[in-house]
C-alpha cells in the first residue's frame, strides 16, 4: 500500500513539474529601426510546429515549455530564434531588415481564415495608378470578386454588392466617405497605412453595419528612435510626411498631408479660355495624425485625427449656368468628412488585450449656389444653399483573450448615436427645410476560435444588434461561422456562413462627383437590409509558402435594398425625397473566384479570375421583373507582376480583362409631343428591359517603373513612373444615342425628325503616361554642410549614382 501511494504521489509530482513548466510567451514584434510594430509576424515552436501570428498591434500569446526554441519570422525581415525561459512575458522582439532578397522566407504557422487580400504598405508600390502615386482602394481591385464601380474609379463593388454596402475601418474607426474625385482617388494616404485586410465573407463578429465587405486598415505609429519624413510630388498632388518619438521616446507621432497642384491651373486655364466670363476651379486635400503615448507595459493611449475636403467652384459672368439672366453667378460644392479617435488599449495580463475608443466622424456634402444681377451687390440676388451630412458618435470596448494555443476568444459591445440629416435646404423660392433625424445602434458580439486535430480550425461568433429610429426599432441576431478541415499539412477545406445587417442607405448618383452621396436611415419606408452568405472553397501553400491558392464558391441573398425609383437621379434639395425612392428589394450573386499568389523569388505577383451572376428586383423597376445588377461583370481576369531588376530601377505591370457592363438598350423610336409644346412632337427611345444590353469588354495594360537613387545630400529619392492603358484602349465609360458622336448627351435638346438615332460609346481613359517624385529625409537632412563636406560628395544625375 505504501508502494502505491508513493508510487501516485511521484506520478502526481511528475505531472505538476511538467505543467509547471510551459509558461506564456507573449509581447510584441517590431522593426528594429522605427520600432514600428509588424502585423502578421510568424512565431512558431520548433518543437511543436505550433505557434501564433501577431495581431493588428503587433502583439501574440501562446504557451511553451521552458527551454523550447520558437522561430520569429516576418517577409523582408531576417528570422529570429529564441528559447523561452521564465521572463518571457511582454518581450519586444526586433527584427532587422534583410537586404538579400533572394533568402527572404517566411515559414510557420497560418491562420486558414485570414484572407488572401491582405496588403502590407509596400505591396502598394507594385499598382501602377493613373498620376504613379500608390492608391489603397486601387490595388484591391485587382483580388477577384473585387472591381471598380467605373474605369479609374476607387468605389469599390464586392460580390455583387453596392458601394454602400462596404465598411471602410482605419484603427478600427469607421470612416464614412473614402474617396476624392467622385472615386477616382482615395482619401488614404498610403504613408500612414501600415497594412490592410480586405473581407469578402467570413466577417469576424466585432465588424457589423455592412453587407458585402470590411477593409480594415491600420495605421502606423511613427519613429519611436528618430525623425524622419518624406515629401512628393506629381501632377494630381503633393505629399508630406512626418514622424518620430516624442516625450523621451515615451511616445511617437505620425502627420499627414495632401493637396492637389491642379485647382489653381484650372483656375487660370478655364478663366483664359473663356475670355474671362468663365472659371472652374476643382481639388482636394486631407490631413491625417496619430499620436500614441506608452504609458507602461499595460496601458497606451492614442490619439487620431483626419480630416478631407474636396470642393468645386464655378464663377461665371454671363448666364451661363442660369438661363435666361445677366449678371454673375457662383455655384459652390464642399464635401468631405472628419475623424477624431482617443483610444486606451488596456493589457491586464499576457492572456488578456484590450482596446477601448472613442469617436466622431462626420460627413457633409454641401451645395451652394449664388446669382448677383450685377457686380456692384455684394448681396446676392438669388440664393440657396443644400447641405446633406451624417454624425456618427462611438463608443466601442473590444476585448480579446487567448485562452490557450488551440483557443482565443474575441468579444465586446459597441454603442453609436448618429445624426442623419439628409435634406437641410435654405433658398429663397422654397422654405426653409431642416430634417433632423438622430438614430440609436448597439451591438454585443463574441468570436470564439478554435484549432484541433493536427490542422484544423473552427470559428464560431454571434452579433446582437439593437436600431432605433423614432417609432422604428429592429434587434436582430446575426450568425457567422467558418470551418476549415486540414486535408494535408498545406492544404485546406473550407466552408464559411456570413450573416449581416445594415441600417443605413446609401442614395448614390453615378456621374455626378460633386453631389453623388447622400446617407439615409432606416425607417418604416425603407427598413433595415440584410445579407445572407454560403461559401465553399480550398486553399494551399506549397514550396515554403513561396505560392498561395485559393478558391472559392459562394452564395449571397440581399434583401431590403433601397434605391432611387426609375427615371430619378438625385433629391439634391428635394424635401419630398422619400417619395422619390423605392424600397424592399433583394438580390442574389452567385460565383467562383480563384488566386494564385507567388510571394518571393525574381518575380513576384498574382493572377486572379472571377466568374459571377448578380441580379436584383425592386417592385417598382423594370415591371417588377428581375434585371441584372448596374455593375454585373460576369469574366474578371487579372494578372499583377512585379520584379526588382536591379538596385536602381523596379517594375511592375497589370493587366484586366473584363465583361462590358450591362446598360439599356433602345428597341425602338416614336413620336412624343414635347411636354412645354405639345404642338411639337419629338422623336423618342423606347427601351428593352433594364440592363438587357452589354457595353464592349473591357482591357488595359498599365506598367510602372520606380527608379531609386541617393540626392546629393545624401537622402533616398524614388522617381516613379507609370503609363496607365499602355495600348490606349479605347474602353467605354458610358453608352448612348444620338444623331451624331457630338457630346451633348441630352435627348430633350434633340430635334432631328428626320435623322436616325445611333448608339455611340463614350471613352475617357486613353493612354496616360505620369510620374511623380518622392524624397526621404531626417533630421541630418537640414544641416547646412560645410565646404569640405560638399566637396566630397559624388557627382548625381538622374541614370547614375555612384554609391
Amino acid at each position: 500500500m505504501i508502494r502505491i501511494t508513493t508510487f501516485c504521489l511521484f506520478l502526481l509530482f511528475s505531472f505538476q513539474l511538467v505543467y509547471s513548466q510551459t509558461v506564456n510567451f507573449s509581447g510584441y514584434v517590431r522593426d528594429v529601426a522605427g520600432k514600428e510594430k509588424l502585423i502578421g509576424a510568424h512565431i512558431i515552436n520548433l518543437q511543436t510546429e505550433k505557434g501564433a501570428i501577431t495581431d493588428h498591434n503587433g502583439y501574440f500569446s501562446l504557451n511553451a515549455k521552458l527551454r523550447d526554441s520558437l522561430r520569429i519570422s516576418y517577409a523582408g525581415y531576417k528570422s529570429q530564434v529564441i528559447e523561452v525561459n521564465e521572463n518571457s512575458k511582454n518581450i519586444f522582439i526586433d527584427l532587422q531588415m534583410n537586404t538579400d532578397l533572394k533568402e527572404v522566407k517566411v515559414t510557420g504557422v497560418r491562420d486558414v481564415f485570414q484572407p488572401m487580400t491582405q496588403l502590407k504598405s509596400k505591396d502598394f508600390t507594385n499598382i501602377p495608378t493613373i498620376g504613379a502615386a500608390p492608391d489603397v482602394l486601387k490595388a484591391v481591385q485587382l483580388f477577384p470578386g473585387i472591381t471598380a464601380q467605373n474605369e479609374g474609379s476607387s468605389q469599390l463593388i464586392v460580390r455583387g454588392g453596392s458601394p454602400g454596402e462596404n465598411l471602410y475601418m482605419i484603427d478600427n474607426i469607421p470612416l464614412i466617405y473614402v474617396n476624392h474625385l467622385g472615386g477616382f482617388y482615395s482619401v488614404f494616404n498610403p504613408d500612414m497605412i501600415n497594412s490592410m485586410e480586405i473581407y469578402k465573407d467570413g466577417f469576424p463578429a466585432r465588424y457589423g453595419g455592412k453587407l458585402s465587405s470590411i477593409i480594415s486598415l491600420s495605421q502606423y505609429e511613427g519613429n519611436a528612435e528618430e525623425f524622419k519624413g518624406n515629401f512628393s510630388i506629381g501632377p494630381m498632388a503633393t505629399s508630406l510626411m512626418v514622424e518620430g518619438p516624442a516625450l523621451n521616446k515615451k511616445a511617437t507621432y505620425m502627420l499627414s498631408a495632401r493637396k492637389t497642384m491642379i485647382d489653381g491651373l484650372m483656375a487660370l486655364g478655364t478663366t483664359l479660355s473663356g475670355g474671362n466670363d468663365f472659371t472652374f476651379a476643382y481639388g482636394f486635400h486631407d490631413i491625417n495624425g496619430k499620436f500614441t503615448y506608452n504609458v507602461n507595459d499595460k496601458h497606451t493611449l492614442s490619439a487620431n485625427f483626419y480630416q478631407g475636403d474636396d470642393y468645386l467652384n464655378l464663377w461665371a459672368e454671363s448666364a451661363s449656368t442660369i438661363p435666361n439672366t445677366v449678371g454673375r453667378s457662383r455655384l459652390q460644392t464642399v464635401w468631405g468628412n472628419w475623424l477624431a479617435a482617443l483610444q486606451w488599449k488596456y493589457k491586464p495580463n499576457s492572456k488578456l488585450v484590450g482596446e477601448n475608443s472613442l469617436s466622431v466622424v462626420r460627413y457633409r456634402l454641401k451645395n451652394n449656389s449664388f446669382y448677383y444681377e450685377d457686380e456692384d451687390n455684394k448681396e446676392p440676388t438669388f440664393d440657396n444653399r443644400f447641405q446633406s451630412s451624417l454624425m456618427d458618435n462611438r463608443l466601442q470596448s473590444d476585448w480579446k483573450y487567448y485562452n490557450s494555443n488551440s483557443l482565443t476568444t474575441h468579444f465586446g459591445a459597441q454603442l453609436s448615436y448618429k445624426i442623419h440629416q439628409p435634406n437641410q435646404t435654405n433658398a429663397q423660392t422654397v422654405n426653409t427645410v431642416n430634417e433632423v433625424i438622430p438614430v440609436l445602434e448597439g451591438a454585443l458580439y463574441f468570436d470564439e476560435h478554435l484549432d484541433f486535430w493536427e490542422n484544423s480550425s473552427l470559428k464560431v461568433g454571434g452579433r446582437f444588434n439593437y436600431y432605433q429610429n423614432d417609432d422604428y426599432s429592429s434587434f436582430d441576431f446575426v450568425q457567422r461561422g467558418q470551418l476549415a478541415i486540414g486535408i494535408a499539412s498545406n492544404q485546406w477545406l473550407l466552408a464559411r456562413y456570413t450573416g449581416a445587417s445594415q441600417y443605413a442607405h446609401l442614395l448614390y448618383t453615378t456621374g455626378d462627383i460633386g453631389a453623388n452621396e447622400i446617407w439615409i436611415p432606416a425607417d418604416e419606408v425603407a427598413p433595415a437590409s440584410a445579407s445572407n452568405q454560403f461559401s465553399l472553397g480550398y486553399k494551399s501553400n506549397f514550396q515554403q509558402n513561396m505560392w498561395q491558392l485559393e478558391s472559392n464558391v459562394y452564395y449571397k441573398e440581399l434583401s431590403n435594398l433601397t434605391t432611387y425609383k426609375e427615371g430619378i437621379a438625385a433629391v439634391l434639395g428635394d424635401s419630398n425625397w422619400k417619395n422619390k425612392i423605392t424600397s424592399g428589394g433583394s438580390g442574389t450573386s452567385m460565383g467562383w473566384e480563384t488566386m494564385l499568389k507567388k510571394s518571393r523569388g525574381k518575380w513576384t505577383g498574382f493572377a486572379s479570375y472571377t466568374l459571377s451572376k448578380t441580379e436584383y428586383q425592386f417592385p417598382e423597376i423594370n415591371n417588377g421583373n428581375p434585371y441584372v445588377f448596374e455593375y454585373d461583370r460576369p469574366h474578371i481576369f487579372n494578372i499583377n507582376l512585379s520584379t526588382k531588376i536591379n538596385e536602381k530601377w523596379d517594375f511592375s505591370a497589370n493587366w484586366t480583362y473584363q465583361t462590358g457592363l450591362p446598360f439599356t438598350p433602345a428597341i425602338g423610336l416614336r413620336n412624343t409631343p414635347d411636354p412645354f409644346n405639345p404642338v411639337i412632337e419629338r422623336e423618342t427611345l423606347i427601351y428593352d428591359e433594364r440592363n438587357s444590353g452589354r457595353m464592349r469588354d473591357f482591357h488595359r495594360l498599365d506598367l510602372g517603373f520606380n527608379y531609386h537613387k541617393v540626392t546629393k545630400r545624401g537622402n533616398r529619392a524614388v522617381w516613379s513612373f507609370s503609363i496607365y492603358n499602355a495600348y490606349s484602349r479605347q474602353n467605354p465609360y458610358f453608352n448612348y444615342y444620338h444623331v451624331d458622336n457630338r457630346d451633348d448627351f441630352s435627348l430633350g435638346q434633340l430635334d432631328y425628325s428626320d435623322q436616325p438615332m445611333k448608339l455611340y460609346q463614350r471613352s475617357f481613359f486613353p493612354f496616360l503616361p505620369s510620374f511623380s517624385y518622392k524624397v526621404f529625409f531626417d533630421k541630418g537632412s537640414f544641416k547646412r554642410s560645410s565646404k569640405e563636406e560638399r566637396a566630397k560628395r559624388p557627382r548625381s544625375n538622374f541614370w547614375y549614382h555612384k554609391e
